[in-house]
């Protein structure tokens, strides 16, 4: 389940063992594309349409802390936006002009936890877990691994966008009303701080004088499955937010 020391490390004359004695060089590839595309067509002398679309998309991977799946880093990100947009303007009379605008902008962000999908029942022999990751476990004087907090995001916003407009000129006037109407999605889902359990081992269960702190007590628990303490807490429901902005407007120059 975790890699094995690599490198010599540094002695420490406190607990007689030695630090820092793994390496890990890992090499990452972000990436990124984007893609846009306009179509405008005549309908007839009085009538003109047009259609946009555009999308951008990029995938930024992280380095892992160690292998495997107890790597308490992050599992990297992928990042897709797509906005479209469609518009008709009609000359319903040579001084009576009809504008209609619709937009979608959608914003996409996936961020999975390193173990997301990990059997922990078959794995490690946990007969219950909160959710199929790997646990955070904390071995005192050894450097956290397995599922950290905030590290397993998924989230989607929509804005639904209507802009119609009806501009008139009569003699000096130039009159113009039209409305802006916004509605909003909001989904995001974020695991919690604690979402796949946490397991700690300080030392003292082993200890002759049951005291804390001791390294080398804390891996003997750990090897012997000596839990000191275990929590976790509950993942947080997808949350789903909406809302709506109306703005009109009336105008007249002259």
């Amino acid at each position: 389940l975790l890699p094995v020391p690599n490198s010599q490390g540094s002695y420490d004359p406190a607990t007689g063992r030695s630090v820092n004695n793994y390496f890990n060089e890992v090499f990452t590839s972000p990436s990124s594309y984007d893609f846009n595309s306009r179509v405008d067509h005549n309908l007839s002398s009085g009538n003109r349409l047009f259609a946009r679309f555009s999308h951008y998309s990029s995938i930024t991977p992280q380095k892992s802390v160690i292998d495997g799946v107890f790597n308490p880093g992050n599992g990297g990100s992928k990042n897709a936006d797509y906005q479209a947009i469609l518009g008709l303007t009609s000359s319903l009379t040579p001084t009576l002009i009809l504008e209609l605008r619709g937009s979608l902008v959608r914003d996409t962000l996936f961020q999975p936890s390193p173990s997301q999908g990990f059997n922990v029942q078959s794995a490690l022999g946990i007969p219950r877990s909160p959710m199929d990751a790997a646990p955070s476990i904390g071995i005192t004087g050894f450097t956290t691994f397995g599922s950290q907090g905030n590290t397993w995001v998924d989230q989607a916003d929509n804005i639904f966008q209507y802009a119609p407009s009806l501009s008139w000129i009569h003699g000096k006037h130039s009159v113009k009303v039209g409305a802006q109407i916004r509605r909003h999605q909001y989904n995001f889902f974020n695991a919690s701080a604690n979402f796949a359990g946490s397991y700690s081992f300080t030392g003292e269960i082993t200890s002759t004088n049951t005291t804390a702190g001791n390294a080398v007590n804390a891996l003997a628990e750990f090897l012997l499955g000596d839990v000191k303490t275990a929590s976790y807490s509950i993942p947080q429901p997808m949350i789903g937010r909406r809302g709506y902005n109306l703005g009109f407007y009336l105008q007249d120059d002259w």
